[in-house]
């Protein structure tokens, strides 16, 4: 259907917008995509501001936490925010700064 296939064509050209890690094999026979880590995403790409509903999650790594907020802060609110860390304060802060609609934390 050319909904399926539109929507395939979308979730591939996502692929792009960032360095796949992880997966990024697809198949447009079949219309397969891989699982999918993307790191180094445009902070404006349609990979970081559009519902993904897709098997691809894109990661942000950051060095200093007070740039995370600031970054997260200045964009709309995220339907979700991941945070992995076993450092309490790290934890308290992101979740007493960040707001999103699921927030998750992972230790």
């Amino acid at each position: 259907s050319s909904g399926i296939n539109a929507e395939y064509g979308r979730l591939t050209k996502l692929l792009e917008m960032g360095t796949a890690e992880v997966g990024g094999l697809t198949n447009p026979e079949t219309r397969f995509i891989s699982p999918t880590i993307i790191t180094n995403p445009d902070l404006n790409s349609e990979l970081m501001t559009d519902e993904i509903f897709g098997p691809i999650l894109p990661v942000l790594q950051y060095e200093d936490l007070n740039t995370v907020v600031k970054d997260l802060r200045a964009k709309e609110k995220p339907l979700v925010t991941y945070l992995f860390s076993n450092n309490a304060k790290h934890i308290d802060l992101i979740k007493k700064r960040i707001s999103s609609g699921t927030p998750r934390t992972l230790r």
